[in-house]
């Protein structure tokens, strides 16, 4: 609401025409903060360069400036890539309009550096969000949300002000280069031979529900250790080890690793035997980064789209038996895999052959079912 009340001396500083012009192609525009090195930018850097060009026009709009592999991927692949990092809401809303956009989708929705003013401006006829923002906008203006059955079960739909726009699988995630380079355990301060479980999620994620079940799962595998992303935060890995002494669990078996360059990080993940997802807030592009690297993420889904974002993606691969019913089937499941490596090693080739057939790492057919919805919802649109 706050954001239509901000829009609404804008609007009669824009152009009065709404109506786009009839075109062969659609035009399809993208908004985003992150067609850069961000989460949102790793996941989606080589999808638009799938978009059948002879129904599609591809317009991005970058509300960040950025010069880095992604951006520049990303701008490879549409037809016309805008920086409007200098620009205020009206003036890109008028821009959009102007370029006769049909349907914009917003990629950030309420996150860092988003100007969702520019949606509540409506520059374009349809408007729709996907993939940034984790959850409802319950904003007028964003009338459709991109999600699969399992992101947003119909059951679920209801707690959502956007009509789902439902494809077979929602995540598209882009095959990301991994470093070759021969890392080692001790490289990282791991044990050589111990059950190295692991979350790369950022801390923010780690509730103290969840912490309580891995340090759980550490006292059943023994001598297994839990590997964590700290981005070198002294404090917050002296808070989690003296949370750990105090569930029984010695501090040293908690090991923080520090933030390298991409292509490494995903290298990195070779070292780790189990990936453990949070709960309230699942991880999301860290999650592909593991599976793309070959590493099993178990997950345990709850209601809300942060929290069921884990077993979309195992669904998109096939990977069903990594998604648990309950806390308790979370926690056996962890402990039975600790300590039977032999299973996890199957789990790690099913992972291996489902990268290479099942649709998560397949922009081609994401798009080709994305542009089967957006078609059905401007014809629908059309029809009003």
């Amino acid at each position: 609401k706050s954001y239509e009340q901000a829009a609404l001396p804008l609007h009669s500083e824009l152009s009065a025409n709404t109506k786009v012009t009839n075109t062969e192609r659609l035009r399809i525009g993208y908004v985003s903060p992150d067609f850069r090195g961000h989460a949102v930018g790793t996941l989606i850097h080589r999808m638009f360069q799938h978009h059948d060009r002879s129904r599609f026009e591809i317009f991005a709009y970058s509300l960040i400036s950025a010069d880095d592999e992604w951006s520049q991927a990303i701008r490879q692949g549409c037809d016309h890539f805008f920086d409007m990092s200098s620009q205020v809401p009206d003036a890109i809303a008028q821009h959009i309009r102007n370029d006769g956009i049909h349907i914009l989708i917003d990629l950030a929705g309420y996150t860092a550096y988003s100007m969702t003013t520019v949606f509540a401006l409506k520059p374009a006829p349809v408007q729709m969000q996907y993939l940034g923002y984790p959850g409802t906008m319950g904003a007028e203006f964003i009338p459709f949300i991109i999600a699969d059955s399992t992101l947003i079960p119909p059951e679920l739909s209801h707690l959502y002000t956007e009509q789902v726009v439902y494809l077979p699988n929602a995540w598209v995630a882009s095959p990301m280069d991994i470093a070759d380079t021969a890392l080692t355990r001790a490289d990282f301060g791991l044990p050589e031979h111990a059950f190295v479980f692991c979350c790369f999620n950022g801390t923010y994620k780690i509730d103290p529900a969840v912490f309580k079940v891995w340090m759980q799962i550490l006292l059943h595998v023994p001598d297994s250790v839990l590997w964590l992303g700290n981005a070198g935060r002294v404090v917050i890995a002296e808070r989690l080890r003296q949370a750990a002494s105090d569930l029984g669990v010695e501090p040293s078996r908690l090991v923080f690793a520090d933030n390298i360059p991409h292509a490494e990080y995903l290298a990195r993940y070779k070292l780790a035997d189990l990936f453990l997802d949070t709960f309230i807030y699942n991880a999301g592009a860290t999650a592909v980064g593991a599976f793309w690297a070959g590493l099993p993420v178990l997950t345990c889904p709850g209601e809300t789209y942060v929290a069921r974002m884990g077993a979309s993606l195992c669904n998109a691969l096939g990977m069903n038996e990594l998604i648990c019913n309950s806390v308790q089937d979370y926690l056996q499941k962890a402990i039975e895999l600790g300590n039977h490596p032999g299973k996890v090693s199957a789990l790690k080739q099913k992972l291996a052959q489902a990268v290479i057939e099942k649709p998560l790492f397949q922009p081609r057919l994401f798009i080709q079912s994305l542009e089967i919805a957006l078609i059905k919802v401007w014809q629908d649109y059309q029809c009003r």
